[in-house]
């Protein structure tokens, strides 16, 4: 099943998995703010590569991932938002960078649903 997803959508399950990762440290976990923030920033800047270099369109690819790791540094940083306030932020910050990402990947070509570029 997780073959199948990282075969048709490998950028929605990064961000997927930041998300959710992000969520998980900030409700469970209690590390600690500036630790939270830090971790949470460097899962997403992560992401954001990951998602570049598996992306057709490198430009929307970069920018969405600088926006999403400097939104979050933002928030984690300078707002001093709580760690289960961030968490939620970057869960849904996630998901949006994820559906705008999704239409720049193409699936593998031993998925059958078509070709890399």
């Amino acid at each position: 099943m997780i073959s199948g997803i990282l075969k048709y959508e490998p950028v929605v399950l990064a961000w997927v998995l930041n998300g959710g990762l992000a969520a998980l440290l900030g409700n469970v976990f209690h590390l600690g703010s500036t630790k939270e923030a830090a971790i949470t920033t460097i899962l997403t800047a992560i992401a954001g590569i990951y998602s570049w270099i598996m992306t057709k369109d490198k430009v929307v690819s970069s920018l969405t991932a600088a926006i999403s790791t400097i939104a979050v540094a933002a928030s984690a940083f300078g707002l001093h938002l709580s760690s289960a306030e961030i968490g939620a932020g970057v869960a849904i910050l996630s998901g949006i960078v994820a559906l705008a990402l999704r239409q720049n990947v193409s699936p593998s070509a031993g998925s059958g649903g078509g070709t890399n570029r």
